[in-house]
């Protein structure tokens, strides 16, 4: 089995609602890590690849990374509604129930699978020592 890794960082907020951890029931951030792990039983014949580094790094960018990228994200049962976020053109990604580390992995999971067959699943560190995964089928 050939397997490739491709890491990306963003810097983003969020709050949840429903947790034990007094800190994230506010507002705060995280310099999250976000990897993305490609694999495949053959490479491509052609490429000796299984997928092109810099064709994935494009995409992952435009498509996932910019939309979480400094960007708020909220549980999806939280209306801010008109605030002064989106007076600014502001993007807010909600999650639904809330934005954990989990649920930001299979977000990214699901979108990316579509234009990537051969992703086989997506990490996301929150700090240095912990990380959330969604991995396929």
């Amino acid at each position: 089995m050939y397997r490739i890794s491709k890491t990306f960082h963003a810097e983003a907020a969020h709050v949840l609602r429903d947790t034990q951890t007094p800190g994230c029931l506010r507002l705060h951030g995280h310099s999250y890590k976000i990897e993305f792990i490609f694999e495949a039983e053959e490479l491509n014949p052609k490429t000796g690849m299984i997928v092109d580094f810099t064709v994935v790094s494009k995409w992952i960018k435009s498509n996932i990374i910019e939309h979480i990228d400094h960007q708020l994200m909220v549980p999806s049962v939280l209306d801010i509604g008109e605030t002064a976020l989106t007076q600014c053109n502001e993007e807010v990604l909600y999650l639904n129930p809330q934005p954990t580390a989990e649920l930001i992995a299979y977000h990214c999971y699901e979108e990316t699978i579509k234009e990537f067959p051969m992703l086989k699943k997506v990490r996301v560190w929150e700090t240095e020592s912990s990380y959330a995964e969604f991995e396929g089928e």
